[in-house]
């Protein structure tokens, strides 16, 4: 559970979960604002990270949100 993880992975979880919601939350927030929130120094930093723990890009992210919502239109 959550106790066998270091404080690192718990931070990393816990910006991750904030980026997400923000990503998802506004499709017009700019990637900048959101990584200023979360305490990165710029969009490039905000853009490795997210890469690097998910894979994804914060655009992909944003638009894996957009097209959950639109196949529930359906």
């Amino acid at each position: 559970g959550r106790f066998n993880k270091s404080p690192y992975q718990l931070i990393v979880e816990k910006k991750l979960e904030i980026i997400t919601e923000k990503l998802e939350g506004s499709t017009d927030e700019i990637l900048f604002s959101i990584a200023l929130d979360v305490g990165f120094v710029d969009n490039n930093a905000l853009y490795k990270f997210v890469k690097r723990h998910t894979g994804k890009t914060p655009t992909e992210l944003r638009k894996g949100r957009v097209k959950r919502e639109s196949e529930k239109g359906e």
